[in-house]
């Protein structure tokens, strides 16, 4: 094999580094030489590299020392900081003035296909890496368990995190994820948040950051918040080494003091308690969605317009607490069940995760919560889209028509005896007096 000397590499760069064709000084075609055209733009941000081999790099004398066949692979090509690297790897080698033999030029191939081949695995390496940060996402957003073994009992009830936290959580490992990744999977997944100054920013930049005036991005500025409240809160910790449901775990806070001043039960949260028998679909998945935090309330907080977000009752700023606990309505019935049971109240964790329970009347604790829950949902519903507000009695009315169908349901399905040990220990909401029930809420 002819020589290839970095004199003819120069012309075929071209003294001012731009982009010349497959033709020396005189334009006459290079024979049997390699193609190497070199994309260098004067500007000093970027720099991009197309190298383009008349042969296979897996040719005879390749094969002779003992490399495996290898192909380039095209996307490596418009990976910038892979290019960049090959770019002074070629640099080094052709442009130094030597005229370089066969089996010199066969050392350059060599060391370049080495390169692109150690630059593949490592992109391959951040895909699978990718790859797994999503099936996670898509287990855990799917399945109530699928968080682990369900947040622990000062967590909150059900064992199903909040969705709002849950994507907090996916936004802290994703940013880092995109900061430490310049693979075509991670763009496509985050070019629609992140900006391109974001970009600049290095991981480590992102691990010691605290936000301060003058963030350039309020995604990244959300992430660094998060992390800098969870290094305050557990010092040392590592992202890398956490798996996505403990992260939710870590970011969930705990119940309030107030939650466990009463005698409590002992059963431990689980999400099957909303998929009790004498619970309906439509209330399962009401508590599901509630205790998720995906019930599509009118408060955005990227929303801009003033009529959004307010309560249909009262005028305040609609959220979940708001509904389901502090306007007038919900509050009374929560007054009545707490007086039932003759607790101080009823705090807004119990009623969206159902924990703490009382220690007595589990069942009917949990089937007088959830149907003044959804009743109180129902109302809120008609006040916003049919412009009604139903009053307390016609709440409590409905309330009580709903209890006594499930519990009349129950007795025939249980039979008389088996009714009596499930549902009276003691009767708290209800009496029975010759076989007939009698509504005591």
């Amino acid at each position: 094999m002819a020589s290839f000397s970095g004199a003819r590499a120069r012309g075929v760069i071209g003294d001012n580094w731009s982009l010349r064709n497959d033709m020396d000084r005189e334009g006459q075609p290079i024979k049997d030489r390699p193609l190497l055209c070199l994309a260098i733009p004067r500007s000093q941000h970027a720099l991009l590299l197309v190298v383009f081999f008349r042969f296979e790099f897996a040719d005879s004398n390749l094969v002779a020392q003992g490399k495996r066949p290898w192909r380039l692979n095209p996307r490596l090509l418009k990976d910038e900081e892979a290019a960049k690297d090959v770019a002074g790897l070629l640099c080094r080698s052709l442009l130094g003035g030597q005229d370089l033999g066969g089996s010199e030029w066969d050392a350059v191939k060599a060391s370049v296909a080495e390169c692109f081949r150690e630059w593949g695995k490592r992109r391959a390496r951040e895909e699978r890496a990718e790859i797994k940060i999503v099936s996670d996402a898509i287990l855990l957003l799917s399945k109530p368990l699928s968080g682990g073994p369900g947040l622990p009992r000062n967590k909150g009830g059900l064992g199903i995190p909040d969705l709002g936290i849950v994507a907090t959580a996916l936004h802290l490992r994703w940013t880092r994820v995109a900061l430490e990744s310049d693979m075509l999977l991670t763009r496509s997944f985050t070019s629609f948040f992140l900006s391109t100054r974001l970009r600049l920013f290095s991981p480590e930049a992102f691990s010691n950051s605290v936000p301060r005036a003058g963030t350039p991005s309020p995604f990244y500025a959300g992430a660094a918040s998060t992390l800098a409240r969870l290094r305050d809160a557990n010092p040392g910790i590592e992202l890398d080494s956490l798996e996505l449901h403990d992260l939710v775990d870590l970011l969930t806070p705990d119940l309030p003091a107030h939650c466990v001043r009463y005698d409590l039960s002992r059963l431990s949260p689980n999400w099957k308690l909303i998929t009790a028998s004498f619970l309906d679909a439509k209330r399962a998945t009401f508590m599901y969605r509630m205790a998720r935090g995906c019930l599509p309330i009118t408060f955005r907080p990227f929303t801009k317009i003033p009529t959004r977000g307010k309560c249909p009752f009262c005028g305040s700023r609609e959220d979940l607490v708001h509904i389901f606990s502090q306007c007038a309505l919900p509050a009374a019935l929560l007054q009545r069940i707490a007086s039932l049971y003759g607790h101080p109240g009823v705090p807004f964790e119990t009623v969206r995760f159902l924990n703490p329970l009382p220690a007595q009347a589990v069942n009917q604790y949990v089937l007088l919560l959830v149907e003044c829950s959804y009743q109180v949902w129902v109302a809120r519903c008609a006040a916003v889209f049919d412009g009604r507000r139903p009053g307390l009695h016609e709440v409590l009315a409905k309330v009580r028509k709903e209890i006594w169908f499930v519990l009349h349901r129950e007795r025939q399905r249980l039979g008389v005896k088996k009714f009596l040990e499930t549902w009276h220990r003691p009767a708290v909401i209800f009496s029975e007096s010759g076989g007939q029930i009698t509504i005591t809420f």
